[in-house]
């Protein structure tokens, strides 16, 4: 038998992938694994409210996934709260229930003030994200992996994920829970009221949807569903990270490729 063109091999198994289920089709580009090294997890904390905010939303637009063999990778998520809504133009991307993470994050970490915008890695508050936030992430993704985490999402009927993940090598004593995040990029608004106005504004990596915090128990295993906005487009991605309850500390993060919808 002749062997197939090698083009029409690539086109035959792009012809497969499309018949599959959908949810088939997500599940296997929907999962990540942690490698060897720390990732940095960027948590912007922001608003298109704030007019200070622009200037953070473009650098943290600028962040992606790449690693190396020499570090781990970069982990970014933007966080819109809801606390500027009051000043002229609400967000629609703001949740209360960032805020709270927000709150909670800053006193962990013994601070007393909620501002934007706000950044912080791996649960650490940075006060001069400009001059020291390469430094900070490189610091962290330089480091030997302290646990391993798996993520992996599935659709489900009405807008629902459902959420697998795995910590590994965790010390016997540890205390740690989990956060699962869907994120998204290539959103972009037109502001027309508040400090931002007359301003279009290009977000990656705005976090959509969210779990509570989930406890990790001895065997690392936590399954839970995660319901996303009927709005949320393509450029969707599923983060996990592992975070110590009494100080923020991040541990580990995960992030997963792009996934179909």
């Amino acid at each position: 038998m002749r062997p197939l063109p090698f083009p029409l091999i690539h086109l035959l198994a792009s012809l497969a992938l499309a018949l599959l289920p959908a949810s088939q089709a997500l599940a296997a580009a929907c999962q990540a694994q942690s490698g060897t090294h720390r990732a940095a997890l960027v948590q912007l904390f922001t608003s298109e409210g704030c007019s200070d905010c622009p200037p953070a939303d473009t650098r943290l637009n600028a962040l992606n996934s790449a690693t190396s063999a020499q570090s781990g990778p970069i982990v970014p998520l933007a966080f819109h709260v809801n606390y500027w809504d009051d000043q002229g133009w609400r967000d629609l991307f703001a949740d209360p229930a960032y805020g709270e993470l927000q709150e909670w994050m800053v006193h962990a970490t013994g601070g007393r003030v909620v501002y934007t915008p706000h950044f912080f890695i791996n649960g650490t508050p940075l006060l001069d994200w400009r001059s020291r936030l390469d430094a900070l992430m490189n610091q962290n993704t330089s480091q030997s992996a302290p646990a391993g985490l798996y993520v992996s999402a599935t659709p489900q009927p009405g807008n629902r994920l459902a959420i697998s993940a795995k910590a590994s090598g965790l010390k016997p004593d540890a205390n740690l829970q989990l956060r699962v995040a869907v994120a998204e990029s290539g959103l972009v608004s037109h502001v027309i009221a508040g400090e931002n106005s007359g301003a279009t504004l290009t977000h990656a990596h705005v976090v959509r949807a969210m779990t509570p915090a989930l406890p990790v128990h001895a065997d690392g295993a936590v399954q839970t569903t995660l319901a996303v906005p009927a709005s949320t487009g393509k450029q969707v991605r599923v983060v996990a990270w592992l975070q110590n309850p009494q100080t923020a500390e991040v541990i580990q993060a995960v992030s997963t490729a792009d996934c179909a919808r």
